[in-house]
Formats: structure tokens, C-alpha cells, sequence
């Protein structure tokens, strides 16, 4: 083609994509890219649920674990403790066989601690390692 010619205009049809992916590449190089950065090829088009992420990162899926076995104790809890204070319980931690219970009435929490040693038998009957619970009174 010789240089003195026109050249032919390009439709836009045809840039379309070139443009997205110069301006999309431009964006990149604002954010410190020097290339395109790879993303792995499990999750490029796929979506993934929020608790199979979570259960793959080490740190969420010891807290996920945590958060099951607590709700199983709570749900363990009925028949002994009545539903009007079951309702009101929010599980905390377990650690050393020291159950955290937290509720938002004082009077449901000092009712909790009356039952405390027969809450904490029953549990170890249920096949859970429970030696004490602490009951703390939370801000509502």
C-alpha cells in the first residue's frame, strides 16, 4: 500500500473490541498492572457459593465449623432450657471446655447461670465436651 494514499477509515464494528480492550488494559496500568494479571481458571466464568469459598479458605472454615457446632449445642439445649430463653441465647465461642453463652436480658441470664451445672450435664450426656458455661449480658 503505498504511504501517500488515504487510508481506508475502519468501521466501528471492528474497533469496538480493540477499543474495550486497549482502555480496559489502560485501566490496569492506572491500578499498577504491568500485564493483564491470570485469574485462576476454577473460578473465570463460574460462580461459587459464599459458604464452598469460605469453607476453602483455611481461617473462614475453622470459623464455619465453630458456628455449626455452637447452633448444634443451642438446638441440643431444647426441652431443657425454655423456648422463651433459647431465643434469646447467642452462642460465642467454645474454648477449653468453656462454653460463652451471651443474651441481651439480665434476668434470662441469671436464670441461665441457675442451670448452668444441669445445661453443662446434659451437654456432656449429648457427647460434647462442656465443663462450664460463662454467661455474659450484651448490650441491646
Amino acid at each position: 500500500m503505498d504511504p501517500s494514499q488515504p487510508k481506508k477509515p475502519v468501521s466501528k464494528e471492528k474497533t469496538g473490541g480493540l477499543n474495550t480492550q486497549v482502555s480496559a488494559l489502560a485501566q490496569l496500568r492506572a491500578l499498577g498492572y504491568s500485564k493483564v494479571p491470570r485469574c485462576g481458571p476454577l473460578l473465570r466464568g463460574k460462580s461459587v457459593e459464599v459458604l464452598k469459598a469460605a469453607q476453602g479458605a483455611p481461617g473462614l472454615s475453622q470459623l464455619i465449623a465453630q458456628a455449626s457446632r455452637s447452633k448444634s449445642q443451642v438446638d441440643d439445649l431444647k426441652g431443657l432450657v425454655p423456648p422463651t430463653i433459647l431465643n434469646q441465647i447467642h452462642s460465642g465461642p467454645m474454648e477449653l471446655g468453656n462454653w460463652i453463652l451471651m443474651l441481651k436480658s439480665s434476668a434470662s441470664a441469671a436464670k441461665l447461670r441457675q442451670m448452668g451445672p444441669a445445661i453443662c450435664a446434659h451437654l456432656r450426656s449429648k457427647g460434647w465436651d462442656i465443663q462450664s458455661i460463662t454467661v455474659r449480658v450484651i448490650q441491646a
